[in-house]
């Protein structure tokens, strides 16, 4: 059995990647200033905060997400609009195991203004900023691979999100259990974020060298 952290050849995400490119790690300034965050991070999930607006909810969920009762997307892509795009641990390890440079590139740790942080894509911090691989005609250009909260969504949505939601009320009707196997599933893959934040910004890091090799061999 693959241990916790680890790949699918009992491998963390870190030693899945080209040990030439480890080495990225020394020396770097980002990740002296990543370890800080990570540390912040820390402390606040001691304090039951979890990087994510449905664990922020603790512990009941809340109502107007078991009022949903039947759901459909649309394609209207408002959850790709004008909110952050978390990114969790299983993304992390699924990405390393995929190769997807592309993606791992656009993963950050970003500081809140209440002091807390957030691993993900870092160009949907700012408002008005839609996802990286949203398409002009409000397609996902990672579906097969899309983060996990997305894949979620509407079942984690924050309250304002969900008004701005056409796909609530259509569709095929929405299993009793779902609620709770999707809250227990994204708290249980942040925590592993948390804990394993080191080994996931050498990740990060790496990633970002990967990347610009493939252009440069392109």
């Amino acid at each position: 059995m693959v241990g916790e952290g680890q790949g699918r050849e009992g491998r963390t995400v870190e030693e899945q990647l080209p040990p030439r490119l480890i080495r990225a790690r020394r020396g770097a300034r980002y990740h002296v200033i990543a370890m800080k965050g990570i540390r912040s991070a820390k402390r606040g999930y001691l304090a039951e905060y979890m990087p994510s607006p449905i664990a922020r909810i603790d512990p009941q969920i809340p109502s107007y997400i078991r009022d949903i009762k039947r759901f459909e997307c649309q394609k209207c892509a408002e959850c790709c609009k004008n909110t952050r795009i978390l990114v969790t641990y299983s993304d992390i390890k699924r990405w390393t195991r995929e190769g997807r440079w592309d993606i791992l590139r656009q993963v950050s740790l970003v500081e809140r203004p209440e002091g807390t942080t957030d691993f993900c894509f870092y160009t949907t911090v700012s408002k008005g900023s839609q996802c990286p691989f949203l398409s002009h005609d409000n397609l996902c250009l990672i579906q097969h691979t899309k983060p996990k909260v997305c894949k979620h969504f509407p079942f984690n949505a924050s309250k304002e999100k969900l008004a701005l939601c056409k796909g609530t009320g259509m569709g095929e009707q929405v299993a009793p259990n779902l609620f709770t196997r999707i809250y227990a599933s994204e708290r249980r893959d942040f925590r592993d974020l948390i804990c394993h934040a080191q080994q996931v910004m050498t990740v990060l890091l790496a990633s970002r060298v990967v990347a610009r090799i493939l252009e440069q061999e392109g």
